[in-house]
């Protein structure tokens, strides 16, 4: 997550981003994004395949995913290893995730 956390301190945001933030679902669960832009209700995920790589842990994670999104949420997923192995692709696609996000945003698609 550091890492993500580098990438994005390295690009230019149009809001800012907060690390660890809960958000709680519709079922009365909660759950904790590694990155989220909130005014974008964009959610960034790092998973590690020793965490996200079990079929519960895999499974859990699509389930809460699915939840985020009726909510407005888009969660976006990276492995750990594109994080460390591939910076400039996974920064690419944030900013070309955040530009679309902002966009749809503005032109009153999604938020108001």
């Amino acid at each position: 997550e550091r890492h993500l956390h580098r990438l994005l301190r390295q690009l230019d945001l149009p809001c800012r981003f907060v690390t660890n933030h809960r958000v709680s679902l519709p079922s009365g669960r909660h759950c904790y994004l590694d990155v989220a832009l909130v005014d974008l209700l964009l959610g960034l995920e790092v998973d590690g395949y020793e965490f996200h790589g079990p079929r519960d842990a895999f499974e859990r994670d699509r389930a809460r995913d699915a939840d985020a999104a009726s909510l407005g949420w888009q969660v976006v997923r990276w492995s750990a290893a594109a994080v460390l192995t591939d910076p400039e692709t996974v920064s690419r696609q944030i900013s070309d995730i955040i530009a679309r996000r902002l966009a749809l945003f503005r032109g009153g698609r999604l938020g108001g």
